[in-house]
């Protein structure tokens, strides 16, 4: 697929387990190269359970950007169900790789 992504393997940490704004975020950790985690990828204000649902989300991108690729390269021929699979897969996929002007802003 054409596009960029962020790659990385990311993780979740518990909230509050960092300081950042009185402990009430979600701080998304990525690993480099060598499995160490090296820096903040993304940091999720506020510690309701939909806060925190949209955390796990972000920390799962790069898993779930993959698994529609594979699905939408698998799907097409497949019969009528995979071919709507893969046309929705394809979608997703074009939100999560394009930017904001080619995707239009709150799509």
């Amino acid at each position: 697929m054409s596009g960029q992504h962020t790659p990385g393997r990311y993780v979740l940490c518990a909230v509050g387990d960092y300081g950042d704004y009185e402990g009430r975020c979600s701080v998304i950790l990525e690993r480099n190269e060598a499995g160490d985690l090296d820096r903040r990828a993304a940091v999720v204000l506020g510690d309701t359970a939909e806060d925190i649902a949209l955390a796990r989300v972000m920390a799962s991108a790069t898993n779930l950007l993959e698994t529609l690729e594979m699905i939408a390269d698998f799907a097409p021929g497949n019969g009528d169900v995979c071919e709507i699979i893969a046309r929705r897969a394809r979608d997703a996929i074009f939100k999560a790789t394009s930017s904001f002007t080619d995707a239009g802003v709150g799509v």
